[in-house]
């Protein structure tokens, strides 16, 4: 290996908030489109309190709950495990704290699915 450290990001979104706590250096990161899902469009203002309170209903939240998703292909190497024992801890401080997992399966299916854990 050169010893060289390249910061990859999906979306200039990312990439700005890596720079701004200070994790990756803006002068070695750049944004590679396709690397994962583009997050830009989903901003609070882009989605309704319609679509919110449809998403609430599918996995049975309340209005006062915390609603955390992950949103990824359900592989491994995406770090949903991560995420379930992140969520669990969470959610023994807090219960009103909703994790919740969507996704393709793993299997290679084109069916997204949304399941509260």
């Amino acid at each position: 290996m050169s010893g060289y450290r390249h910061d990859l990001s999906r979306d200039e979104t990312d990439r700005q908030q890596f720079v701004g706590i200070g994790v990756a250096f803006a002068q070695r990161s750049a944004v590679i489109r396709g690397l994962g899902v583009a997050t830009d469009p989903l901003t609070r203002a882009s989605v309704s309190e319609q679509q919110i309170g449809r998403v609430r209903d599918a996995v049975g939240a309340a209005a006062i709950d915390v609603v955390v998703t992950l949103v990824a292909q359900m592989i491994s190497a995406k770090g949903e495990l991560d995420f379930v024992r992140a969520a669990e801890a969470a959610g023994q401080e807090d219960p009103r704290v909703t994790p919740v997992v969507v996704g393709l399966e793993a299997t290679g299916g084109e069916t997204l699915s949304m399941k509260r854990i």
